[in-house]
Protein backbone atom coordinates (compact mmCIF):
# COMPACT_ATOMS: atom_id res chain seq x y z
CA UNK A 1 0.00 0.00 0.00
CA UNK A 2 1.17 3.79 -0.72
CA UNK A 3 0.01 7.06 0.84
CA UNK A 4 1.22 10.88 0.35
CA UNK A 5 1.54 12.94 3.34
CA UNK A 6 1.34 16.41 2.43
CA UNK A 7 3.55 18.41 4.56
CA UNK A 8 2.44 22.35 4.92
CA UNK A 9 3.15 24.10 8.40
CA UNK A 10 5.12 20.90 10.54
CA UNK A 11 8.54 20.65 8.67
CA UNK A 12 9.31 17.91 11.34
CA UNK A 13 9.50 13.70 11.45
CA UNK A 14 8.78 13.99 14.81
CA UNK A 15 5.37 14.58 17.04
CA UNK A 16 3.76 14.49 13.08
CA UNK A 17 0.32 12.95 13.53
CA UNK A 18 -0.17 12.76 9.38
CA UNK A 19 2.88 11.02 8.55
CA UNK A 20 3.23 8.80 11.44
CA UNK A 21 -0.61 7.89 10.48
CA UNK A 22 0.57 7.02 6.37
CA UNK A 23 3.51 5.11 7.78
CA UNK A 24 1.31 3.34 10.02
CA UNK A 25 -1.15 2.40 7.24
CA UNK A 26 1.36 1.90 4.23
CA UNK A 27 4.25 0.11 3.04
CA UNK A 28 5.63 3.19 0.76
CA UNK A 29 5.17 6.77 1.78
CA UNK A 30 5.49 9.85 -0.30
CA UNK A 31 6.43 13.18 1.48
CA UNK A 32 5.62 16.62 -0.20
CA UNK A 33 6.21 20.14 0.50
CA UNK A 34 4.58 22.71 -2.21
CA UNK A 35 5.30 25.84 -2.32
CA UNK A 36 2.26 27.57 -3.58
CA UNK A 37 2.89 30.54 -5.72
CA UNK A 38 -0.44 31.78 -4.76
CA UNK A 39 0.55 32.22 -1.06
CA UNK A 40 4.14 33.43 -2.12
CA UNK A 41 3.07 36.18 -3.84
CA UNK A 42 0.99 37.29 -1.09
CA UNK A 43 3.89 37.54 1.84
CA UNK A 44 4.72 41.38 1.95
CA UNK A 45 7.72 40.74 3.51
CA UNK A 46 10.27 38.25 1.83
CA UNK A 47 13.30 38.95 3.74
CA UNK A 48 15.93 36.56 2.93
CA UNK A 49 16.20 35.49 6.72
CA UNK A 50 12.63 33.94 6.12
CA UNK A 51 13.04 32.31 3.23
CA UNK A 52 16.74 31.47 4.10
CA UNK A 53 15.00 29.30 7.61
CA UNK A 54 12.40 27.52 5.58
CA UNK A 55 15.15 26.22 2.87
CA UNK A 56 16.68 25.02 6.24
CA UNK A 57 13.92 23.23 7.84
CA UNK A 58 13.22 21.21 4.71
CA UNK A 59 16.62 20.29 4.18
CA UNK A 60 16.35 19.34 7.71
CA UNK A 61 13.49 17.44 7.45
CA UNK A 62 15.03 15.60 4.21
CA UNK A 63 17.84 14.31 6.30
CA UNK A 64 15.61 12.95 8.42
CA UNK A 65 13.22 11.04 5.76
CA UNK A 66 16.57 9.55 4.14
CA UNK A 67 17.67 8.10 7.55
CA UNK A 68 13.96 6.55 6.71
CA UNK A 69 15.00 5.55 3.56
CA UNK A 70 12.55 7.90 2.22
CA UNK A 71 12.68 11.67 0.77
CA UNK A 72 10.54 15.02 0.09
CA UNK A 73 9.30 15.66 -2.74
CA UNK A 74 9.06 19.10 -3.06
CA UNK A 75 7.18 21.10 -5.79
CA UNK A 76 6.18 24.74 -7.42
CA UNK A 77 2.74 24.84 -8.18
CA UNK A 78 -1.08 25.18 -7.58
CA UNK A 79 -1.91 22.41 -5.26
CA UNK A 80 -5.18 22.08 -6.45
Amino acid sequence: KRAICWIRRDLRTYDHRALYEACAQADEVYVFFIFDPLILNKIKNKAPHRLKFMFESLKALNEDLKKAKSRLHVLYEDPT
